[in-house]
């Protein structure tokens, strides 16, 4: 299986040694995944006492597919003025996945 690394254009991404996301065979972050391909999210707050707001806006975009979701509350990130990250994990089951219930 190859191993495709895919960047975001950050000059941080070679020192630090990180990329933006990984794709190998169909387990994959940001390569060519729709929505219903999100299996697990991870959202992280500096703030939980914010958590409705989170969870609101990814429940905008998650509600009919509904993955595994954990929130998190971290001290900080890289940047002060951030205030929540969202990791999200990707399988590709065929070129036409959909979601049913």
């Amino acid at each position: 299986m190859s191993r495709q690394l895919i960047s975001s254009g950050s000059p941080l991404e070679k020192p630090i040694g990180f990329s933006r996301a990984v794709r190998i065979g169909n387990v994959i972050a940001e390569a060519g995944a729709r929505l219903d391909d999100i299996i697990r999210t991870r959202i992280m707050l500096t703030d939980m006492s914010r958590w409705e707001e989170a969870a609101r806006a990814h429940g905008e975009l998650f509600s009919i597919i509904r993955p595994a979701c954990t929130f998190v509350e971290v001290k900080g990130f890289i940047r002060s003025a951030w205030l929540v990250e969202t990791e999200a994990d990707a399988v590709i089951l065929t070129a036409t996945s959909t979601v049913k219930d």
